[in-house]
């Protein structure tokens, strides 16, 4: 698999989560894990105690691919340092690092959460919820609705992540005063913006799918940046075929960014100058 995700350093951001720990040393530390990651992977034995959020009869069934709780060994400033080294190191370049800060263990987060993991759109549909993918997460962040965000957040005083740059980054948990909603209820706003937020690592994947010789091996979360804006130059311009948009990325890779300021393709996009679907042979013909 692919991910539009650079490498972390694992010195700093090991050297970062120390410090953040030490700042808040009556908190419980949690790292949060999304296995997932790690399908069709060589199996990795995680240091300390996970416990396995899909460790209840709903979710059981999926327990091989669980994200995982891991609890931080805060009272031992060398265990902890060892045990952030591994995960950091292990999960470099993968979206599936966060820690968590809270008055409860990495066990009593379960509960709560295990009623996170399935949410229900306006129109009764029954979707998973990926949170522990910090792809996703940021988008929830901004996306859901104050109630929706506050289910999944109220018991945390803390939740930073490694982001598609390889540094730390933050997210607020709610504030204290709003109350939790379960299940989490997605609108179809709601819905329609995680779909264009997930839109760009879809077409990546495709990409990767088709032609992964195409795809950097460096510079990953700057690739990441162009396929969203050539993401959203397509929905602004009314390019709803999936294919197309692909072909649009495909394209401008191939042209090293610079697709969404060709003339050539500004005036096929004006004139609609393809079927519906097979744009990519339009857009060959736009290469020297």
């Amino acid at each position: 698999m692919y991910f539009a995700v650079d490498a972390a350093s694992v010195p700093d951001i090991t050297a970062k989560l120390v410090e953040l720990i030490e700042a808040s040393p009556k908190a419980n530390w949690t790292a949060v894990v999304d296995r997932a990651f790690d399908h069709g992977r060589t199996p990795y034995t995680y240091p300390g105690f996970p416990e396995a959020l899909y460790a209840c009869d709903d979710l059981d069934a999926l327990m091989e691919v669980s994200p995982l709780l891991i609890p931080l060994n805060t009272r031992q400033p060398e265990s902890l340092q060892s045990q952030l080294w591994d995960l950091v190191e292990h999960c470099s370049g993968r979206p599936m690092l966060s820690l968590v800060a809270s008055a409860k263990t990495a066990k009593e987060l379960l509960p709560n959460w295990q009623k996170c993991v399935r949410v229900v759109t306006t129109d009764r549909q029954k979707l998973m919820l990926r949170f522990t993918d910090t792809r996703v997460l940021p988008a929830l962040a901004e996306i859901l609705c104050e109630e929706s965000w506050a289910a999944l957040t109220h018991e945390l005083t803390a939740w930073w992540y490694v982001d598609r740059s390889g540094s730390l980054a933050q997210i607020e948990p709610v504030a204290a005063d709003v109350p939790p909603r379960f299940p989490i209820l997605v609108d179809k706003r709601e819905f329609n913006r995680l779909m264009d937020w997930g839109e760009p690592d879809a077409v990546i994947d495709a990409i990767f799918t088709q032609r992964p010789a195409m795809l950097p091996a460096a510079g990953k979360a700057a690739f990441f940046d162009r396929i969203a804006a050539v993401c959203k130059f397509a929905r602004e311009k009314e390019i709803e075929s999936f294919p197309d948009v692909v072909s649009l990325g495909m394209f401008d890779a191939l042209v090293k960014g610079r697709a969404l300021t060709n003339p050539k393709l500004l005036n096929l996009v004006a004139e609609r100058g393809w079927k519906e679907g097979q744009m990519m042979e339009a857009l060959t013909n736009l290469i020297d």
